[in-house]
């Protein structure tokens, strides 16, 4: 029984017996839910899931808890499912028994529309209402089709039922496909006349095609044939088409027999005997066999382009010309699908088809000769001296998926990595010409200078290299990075007497070589005694290793070469009036030999001709100096590797999306074949018979897929985001450690008349006035000049180009605007001013946006100002204008810009803004768009933005507009995920990056493939770097044996609940009776009190020698634990203990000890536990108890919630605690507490326990930051406190500029109250609410005839069970359709898309705090805008701003207040009533600032205690990373014997590391200084690799040796101790 008092039964909790409800169990909770669907007198509107969850909710006069909800949803979907399935059936039915059907007339259009539909949706939108067979069956006078569809977001777009809505849907149309044909063979071959001769001949036909199609050479012929066949009619004589076309074939052909059955069956049938129906069926038999026909052509999937080639029966020869023909730059894999067999016959060549992908899914892959596939990556050659180098090609992954592979091997796929490009080596002549000496007098060195300067503009793009024109700016110093990283300083000094040319180039970065394609092979259904046939990889011609997922094969291609380096190379040419005529030559550095150079920079001048260079710069902080080349001993090093990337991973799930159609005609010529072939009969079994059976096969099938689902979750377990248990964070609240912040506001009595002060200050009748851009960029100007030096003109000179750039934008606007009203005619003006927008669009598009170019900023500011008024219905606020090109300007002095725009402000179209304009801007190189990481405080933003169209509150149209893709990262599946990063712009919360950069890394997964980090918005940027500024995130490790944890964790958990109140009068004491519990219980502890057990008159002296002795003996070890598990070899010989005291030697003191040691050693005992985890136990033991305790402490609907996880695509019933962010409100349902704190949640709420994650991969979240290496950005509605502010500059280095709002602000912050009663607190709540909403109730405050008009509110409450214990008292005073709750992020938001009304009160936790955009009506607008009720005070200033910031949004009125309950302890219970206002503020003050100093204080340590261990880390992925692994297995174990277990042996050695590093960290805190050493065995040895990897790991590696049939050679020896 739970604390509420309900039983469980089932998933569903259902009321005692005593109270009289009707449900027992689940089932009869499904009952009621199918009897209450099947109502006829209501809508289908009232059926929908919401009115299903208020009938069982008033049915049992109860909420419903989470998970009950989420196992009512199960149900609803399943029984729906259900009904419709039963309904569609006996519809089916009962028309094609109808003795009207003619079903030889309708089967060719039925077959039609089963092939053209796919799903539910499908149904409704494809098929014609009136006229369409099967829509009659399907939705005819049913309401359950409308229901699906009604609820699309349910049934199609939830994941947890991705697999059981299709299964449903897909068997239905099966059986369709099977029944039509069964009927129609049964009704021509039960024909009296000709039934057998027609039998005969559609048996001959179906196997003559089956078979002939398996030959290229007739495939042509039957094509052709065929073209002429369905354009024939009964007149037509179908024997003489048959022999005619048998005649095509020669007569020695292998399937003579089959061609000679066939013409006589044909011959044996008159021409008048081909009826209607047995032509008809003829001609669908012939379809399924010979259509569609191959033909390749080029598709766009999921952003990428393909070359599609589809057919019964391919042959890639046949094909092959069209390939090439096809095949562009921008093509970048090849799709096969062939709904019988595909044959692999010609060769796949290096030149033509180098580093594509290739994806196959079919029956059957028969190879007919000797093939080579090579999709090797291209070596990189013959690039010019100026140009980037470039990295090699990466080989194209291959993906085969068949049933069975014929003749493998025959087929070698080669797919290895491309050579990367050498840095080039300048010779002298090559050089002077490219960089002319500007140091020549007269003419020449003034053309050089102009030469240089194009050429700069060219090297360092993105750079703001202007005005270096000879005769403006003569002196420069041009100091930067080209695109490969090298870097390069260019200057020049120039006076009437003497001029200065410098020119240096370091560190070249040369190309890193290409990385090898995976090629992986799926097997399907293959029988356990058939070993399958594979093809060799690479020219080695290795074989494919088995993975750890059941017939699944993989292997890798080779890396390429990284290019060759090349020394660095400089040039000084210093000439004067004196020597201009002699000193023609420079001084040249590097050219001879490769070497290092470094440059010397002094204030005086050196010694010797052309030895130094005087460098000077007119800029606002001047630069003079002289400059000189120092040439360094040692080989140079490059200063960056020009990385490769990795093809993308092909798409599993675009190729299994062709599966069922396969699978269907398999089943569906299996099932033709055993109808031919079985004597004739009619349906044997009843309707409802086959219905039954139906059903079962359905539940058969959903197991199958739904296993399929799960195995391919690819190490979805490492994904998971283990959170410290930390007590302090998990505290209940208490103003006594929170953050009290509420400056500037009023506290008042509840006595006090506050109804008038809903209104105050608002005026509805005035409309604020949008500030303009000149005002804007002057406050910007004024908050900038109060906080920095004023001698520093730069933040300035970068506002004024930005109000420049605004301007251009808003006169482009009007200079449009004005040349249409030229025109009388309405339709050309909106002709012509469109046509203005998508001249500039098509221009941005074709060539790219240039970020230094004013006019062209301004340009696209004016084009997405048009495409957000066109897609959203209004038009961009200067503010947000600012914003964009604030964040898009790179500022002088650094590279990360923050911009502080107040909530309600649409900071997700400035987002959208930016990161369209970066897409754009890259194309300006590279004729594609660059890749924008969005990361955002919550996925509910994430999605919203990267998916909704604008009607839906969503920007996806705005990035349409523009051409730029955009997707997020939010999903479970891996295939998903790979495919969001094909996109420019990817959203996305942190962790879900930092986990796919992690499984990258670390595990090869390649989910990012060719994704750079270069720019970053980051939205909410509070949030992630202050709030979560300490957060890392790390996949979760199980090491073996932690499942035997669980036995402990029991053992405490029931110590702990069982204890009497005489154990349990101290909690110290409780913990420690329980620790010796464990260490009795594991180790057999004692102590030395415990010896009086062996003799009672031992003294302290006696008690001492006898406890050294047994240390000595060692039957125990220094911490009292037991030595000897066997108690048989206790013996007295063993203790021979001799007595100090003499009286004692006669008491044969030995034998006592011995059937005392005897009786520890046979204890009985609970917990059992590895030797290799013993440490583990010993160092977290303390931990785990004070965990098991804080457990109880925590309470459901506050810090967690029990649900299922509604994110996985698998049909997984089981509840699970599911951590409720507190400073989001969002689930985080792949995050678990460390320190078995989960695992003592999961035993309090009854749920399976999970095994305990170590930490072993991880990335702090500053560490990820940091590593995008062109721009951060951040937007956020509070950017903080100076202290915080301070924080982000010294180590994220950013700049920080705040927006003005677009309107001035026109919200009521009420005084705020503060109640020691809970029940008093909960009532002003209420009396708040109706209130705002203006209802009468008796002994409502009186509101002195104030004219209070009716709004509507947001409460927000703490916790989810705050925000249900309110509902439950507002159904009391409230209609029910007008509360509305928000407590989980996978509930959609009611108003976020439409428009809120007076009258609603909207309870939500802060999930609806930071990016909910709430639009309100005019109504509510007239009536004073939203009010905001919290009801909690927030950890900080700023997640209290962003809740306010829910009202008053653009100009709109609105109002808030704050309504908090102080549960400290130590207050008399008489003080129900507010607190003192100077007292309460005075305290708050105290609090916030020692608040605030402490956290911050606490992140500059957690930054330096996290460098530490992450410098570890990065050592361990250099050794341990999956990829670092492989790499050198291929490269030592090129024996055959080694290869063959290349992955286990990787695999082993990997998860070894990973043991061993995660043990190491659990022992070492982040403060310690030890350094982890281990490296890699001798991998060609396989005795070292067994003898390295952990003892647990050698299983996984046994079992495999045990079943592979080639063996490596071992030593026979013992593994040491």
């Amino acid at each position: 029984m739970d604390r509420d008092g309900a039983v469980v039964v089932g998933q569903i909790h259902t009321q005692p017996e005593k109270t009289g409800q009707k449900y027992r169990t689940q089932e009869d909770v499904a009952k009621e839910i199918k009897n209450w669907i099947q109502l006829d007198n209501e809508d289908i509107d009232l059926k929908l899931l919401p009115n299903a969850v208020s009938h069982i909710e008033s049915e049992l006069g109860r909420q419903l808890s989470s998970l009950e909800t989420t196992c009512l949803e199960w149900e609803y979907v399943k029984i729906v499912l259900e009904m419709w399935h039963s309904e569609a059936f006996r519809k089916m039915f009962d028309d094609l028994e109808n003795p009207a059907t003619d079903i030889s007339i309708e089967l060719s259009t039925l077959l039609c529309e089963l092939n053209s539909v796919n799903s539910f949706q499908e149904i409704d939108t494809k098929l014609k209402v009136d006229g369409s067979r099967l829509r009659i069956w399907c939705d005819g006078g049913c309401r359950y089709l409308q229901m699906i569809v009604k609820q699309e977001e349910l049934f199609k777009d939830t994941p947890r039922f991705t697999i059981l809505v299709p299964c449903y849907f897909n068997h239905f149309k099966i059986f369709c496909i099977n029944e039509l044909f069964s009927r129609c063979w049964n009704y021509v071959v039960n024909e009296k006349t000709n039934g057998e001769k027609y039998r005969n001949f559609l048996s001959a036909l179906n196997n003559f095609l089956a078979n002939i199609m398996e030959y290229k050479e007739f495939q042509d012929t039957m094509e052709k044939w065929f073209e002429n066949v369905l354009a024939m009619d009964s007149i037509i004589s179908w024997p003489k088409c048959i022999n005619m076309i048998c005649e095509h074939f020669p007569t020695d052909c292998t399937e003579e027999s089959l061609i000679e059955r066939l013409k006589q069956a044909a011959a044996s049938i008159a021409d008048d005997d081909w009826t209607r129906e047995f032509t008809s069926l003829v001609k669908e038999i012939l379809k399924k066999n010979l259509l569609p026909k191959t033909d390749p052509q080029i598709k766009n999937e999921d952003g990428r382009e393909i070359i599609s080639i589809q057919g019964n029966v391919v042959f890639l020869s046949k094909i092959m010309e069209r390939m090439i023909e096809l095949k562009s730059n921008i093509v970048q894999e090849i799709q096969i699908v062939g709904l019988v067999s595909v044959h692999v016959d010609c060769d796949l060549e290096k030149d033509i088809w180098h580093g594509i992908n290739v994806g196959v899914i079919t029956d059957k892959i028969i190879v007919d000769c000797e093939v080579s596939w090579d999709v090797s990556g291209q070596h990189i050659t013959d690039q010019g001296a100026l140009e980037p180098r470039q990295p090699g090609e990466s080989g194209g992954n291959v993906h085969l998926v068949c049933n069975e592979m014929i003749n493998a091997n025959q087929w070698t796929i080669i797919s290895d990595g491309g050579d990367g490009s050498a840095a080039h080596k300048w010779t002298r002549d090559e050089f002077k010409n490219a960089f002319p000496s500007m140091s020549l007098f007269g003419g020449a060195g003034d053309r050089n200078y102009e030469i240089i300067a194009t050429k700069l503009r060219n090297l360092l793009p993105g750079e703001r290299i202007t005005g270096l024109r000879h005769n403006q700016q003569p002196n420069f110093i041009i100091d930067g990075s080209m695109e490969d990283g090298q870097h390069l300083m260019v200057s020049f000094y120039k006076t009437e007497k003497e001029r200065h040319t410098l020119i240096f180039f370091q560190g070249r970065g040369v190309g890193q070589g290409g990385y090898g394609g995976t090629v992986t092979l799926e097997i399907l259904n293959r029988p356990p005694f058939l070993q399958p046939s594979l093809p060799f990889i690479g020219f080695q011609k290795r074989l494919l290793y088995t993975t750890r997922l059941s017939d699944v094969y993989q292997a890798s291609g080779s890396d390429g070469k990284t290019g060759k380096l090349a020394g660095d190379i400089g040039f000084i040419h210093n000439v004067n009036s004196d020597n201009c005529a002699t000193n023609m030559e420079g001084n040249y550095f590097g050219f001879e030999i490769d070497t290092r150079l470094e440059l010397n920079f002094s204030n005086n001048p050196s010694e010797g001709k052309n030895s130094c260079a005087r460098q000077v710069q007119n800029v606002e902080n001047p630069l003079n100096r002289y400059t000189s080349i120092e040439i360094k001993e040692g080989v140079p090093e490059t200063k960056r590797l020009v990385e490769a990337v990795k093809k993308k991973a092909i798409l599993r799930q675009n190729l299994f999306k062709h599966l069922s159609q396969i699978n269907q005609r398999k089943e569906m010529f299996q099932t033709l074949q055993a109808m031919f072939d079985s004597p004739l009969q009619s349906h044997p079994i009843s309707r409802d018979e086959v219905l039954a059976k139906q059903v079962q096969s359905i539940e058969i099938q959903l197991r199958q897929l739904s296993f399929r689902s799960q195995q391919f979750q690819m190490d979805n377990k490492q994904a998971k985001m283990v959170k410290p248990a930390c007590l302090e964070q998990l505290k209940p609240y208490d103003l006594d450690s929170a953050p009290l912040l509420a400056y500037q506001q009023q506290v008042v009595t509840g006595s006090e008349d506050v109804a008038s002060t809903l209104n105050s200050a608002i005026d509805p009748g005035q409309t604020p006035k949008e500030r303009n851009v000149e005002y804007i960029i002057s406050v910007m100007m004024l908050q900038i000049s109060e906080g920095s030096d004023r001698k520093d003109r730069s933040e300035n000179i970068f506002l004024t180009r930005i109000n420049e750039i605004v301007q251009g934008s808003k006169e482009t606007d009007l200079n449009a605007a004005a040349l249409s009203q030229r025109d009388l005619v309405q339709g050309r003006r909106a002709t012509d001013r469109y046509g203005n927008v998508k001249l500039i669009k098509n221009e941005l598009l074709k060539n790219g946006l240039d970020l230094t170019s004013d006019a062209q900023l301004a340009s696209f500011l004016y084009v997405y100002n048009h495409a957000v008024k066109e897609q959203l219905g209004f038009p961009l606020r200067d503010a947000q204008r600012v914003a964009i090109m604030t964040l898009l300007q790179k500022h002088p002095h650094s590279r990360n810009t923050l911009v502080q725009v107040s909530t309600g402000e649409g900071k997700s179209l400035i987002v959208a803004g930016v990161a369209i304009a970066f897409a754009l801007s890259e194309k300006k190189k590279s004729k594609s768009f660059c890749h924008i990481d969005v990361i955002t405080s919550n996925s509910v933003l994430a999605l919203r933005d990267s998916t909704l169209s604008s009607d839906k509150g969503g920007l996806k149209d705005i990035y349409e507009f523009f051409n730029v893709s955009v997707a997020n990262n939010c999903s479970h599946s891996i295939e998903e995920r790979t495919n969001a990063y094909d996109s420019a712009v990817v959203y996305g919360e942190l962790a879900n990056f930092q986990r796919d950069y992690l499984l990258d890394e670390f595990y090869g997964r390649n989910i990012r493939g060719h994704r750079r980090f270069r720019h970053v918005i980051i939205d909410e940027v509070d949030c992630m770097l202050l709030d979560r500024g300490n957060n890392t995130l790390y996949l979760s490790h199980d090491i073996p044996g932690m499942e035997t944890l669980e036995s402990l964790y029991v053992f405490i958990w029931e110590k702990m609940c069982n204890s009497t109140d005489e154990e349990n009068n101290s909690k110290d004491r409780l913990k420690e009776w329980i620790k010796s519990g464990v260490l009795f219980d594991l180790y057999g502890v004692t102590t030395k009190n415990d010896l009086k057990l062996v003799h009672e008159p031992l003294d302290d002296f006696e008690k001492d020698a006898l406890w050294n002795h047994l240390i000595k003996k060692k039957v125990i070890d220094e911490n009292a634990r037991l030595l000897i598990a066997d108690a048989n070899q206790i013996t007295e010989e063993k203790i021979n203990y001799e007595p100090k005291n003499a009286q004692l030697k006669e008491t044969n003191l030995n034998a006592k000890l011995v059937f005392y040691l005897r009786k520890l050693a046979n204890r009985q005992r609970r917990i059992r536990i590895p030797a290799h985890l013993h440490g583990f136990v010993d160092r977290n033991l303390k931990t785990w108890i004070d965990n098991a305790f804080h457990a109880l402490d925590l309470r459901r609907d506050e810090n967690y919630v029990i649900d299922q996880d509604r994110t996985d695509t698998s049909p997984d019933l089981n509840p699970q605690v599911i951590i409720i962010d507190p400073d989001t409100g969002t689930d985080q349902t792949l995050s678990q507490w460390n320190g078995a704190l989960h695992q003592f949640l999961q035993l309090k709420e009854g749920c399976k326990l999970t095994l305990q994650s170590l930490k072993a991969v991880f990335i702090s979240n500053a560490t990820y930051i940091m590593k995008y290496n062109k721009r951060m950005l951040g937007v956020s509605g509070t950017l903080g406190s100076e202290q915080e502010q301070h924080f982000l500059s010294k180590n994220y280095g950013c700049k920080f500029f705040r927006v003005p709002t677009a309107f001035p602000k026109v919200f009521t912050l009420r005084p705020t109250k503060v109640f020691f009663s809970e029940a008093q607190w909960l009532q002003e709540i209420i009396r708040e609410t109706l209130d705002v909403l203006n209802v009468p109730k008796k002994n409502q405050r009186e509101l002195n005839d104030v004219d209070v008009k009716t709004r509507s509110i947001v409460i927000f409450c703490r916790t989810i069970r705050e925000v249900n214990q309110l509902y439950q008292e507002l159904k009391l005073c409230l209609p029910i359709d007008r509360i509305h709750r928000y407590t989980r992020d996978y509930e959609k938001f009611a108003f976020e898309s439409g428009q809120l009304d007076i009258g609603h009160a909207i309870l939500a936790t802060n999930l609806a705090g930071r990016g909910t955009d709430i639009k309100i009506s005019n109504n509510l607008r007239t009536n004073g805008g939203l009010h905001l009720c919290l009801t909690y005070l927030p950890e900080n200033e700023r997640i209290k701003e962003q809740a306010m910031g829910r009202a008053a949004r653009k100009g709109d009125p609105g109002s808030g207040i704050l309504i908090l309950y102080d549960n400290r302890s130590g207050h008399t219970s008489n003080k129900d009533k507010e607190l003192d206002a100077e007292e309460l503020l005075k305290e708050m003050e105290v609090k916030r600032n020692e608040q605030e100093s402490q956290r911050l204080s606490r992140l500059k340590e957690d930054f330096e205690n996290d460098e530490r261990q992450e410098d570890l880390f990065k050592n361990f992925i250099e050794t341990f990373a999956e990829k670092k692994i492989q790499a050198k297995l291929e490269e030592s174990s090129r024996k055959k014997d080694i290869y063959q277990h290349h992955h286990v042996v990787m695999q082993a050695i990997r998860d070894s590391a990973l043991d061993k590093w995660a043990l190491f960290l659990d022992a070492n805190d982040s403060h310690c200084s030890a350094d982890f050493h281990m490296k890699v065995p001798n991998l060609e040895n396989f005795d070292d690799i067994i003898n390295w990897i952990m003892p647990v790991r050698s299983i996984a590696v046994a079992k495999h040796l045990a079943i592979h049939p080639e063996k490596p050679k071992l030593s026979i020896r013992e593994k040491p101790d």
